[in-house]
């Protein structure tokens, strides 16, 4: 009687475990198939996200500085003529601190009030006038 060689048994139990190995990787595939979906949407919805994010913040900046939340004597001081405020509030954003504290009758209050309205319609001051618009306004104004 001949017995099966070994290196038989060895080979067939290798090719066994291939098989096994090759399940388990397709399930694997399926299983992070699956979990990318989630994600890709995630991505997709995020991007919509930023995109109308951005054609908001566009339609805020180029909005006359009156749609603020402002009293009529803080609208004013951005009036160039009677004819009422002819800024925009990106036009506001451009301007360098020390050319706004150079305006007649724009003071602190006024300052802090337009920052605290900015904040609200959800732009951030810090990121067109540094990190504590205030208190640099309050440096240049010397209070």
């Amino acid at each position: 009687m001949n017995k099966p060689r070994q290196p038989r048994g060895l080979l067939e139990s290798l090719l066994s475990e291939v098989r096994e190995l090759r399940r388990e990787i397709g399930y694997l595939r399926k299983d992070l198939r699956a979990k990318e979906a989630p994600v890709k949407v995630i991505t997709g919805v995020l991007e919509t996200q930023n995109r109308v994010s951005g054609q908001v913040l566009e339609n805020l900046l180029s909005s006359p500085i009156g749609t603020l939340n402002l009293s009529k004597r803080q609208i004013n001081v951005f009036s160039d003529s009677r004819d009422g405020p002819k800024w925009t509030i990106g036009e506001t954003l451009r301007l360098p601190l020390n050319n706004l504290t150079y305006k007649r009758g724009f003071g602190l209050d006024t300052f802090m009030d337009l920052v605290d309205q900015l904040r609200k319609v959800g732009i951030e001051p810090e990121e067109y006038w540094g990190e504590d618009p205030v208190e640099e306004f309050r440096k240049i104004k010397g209070h």
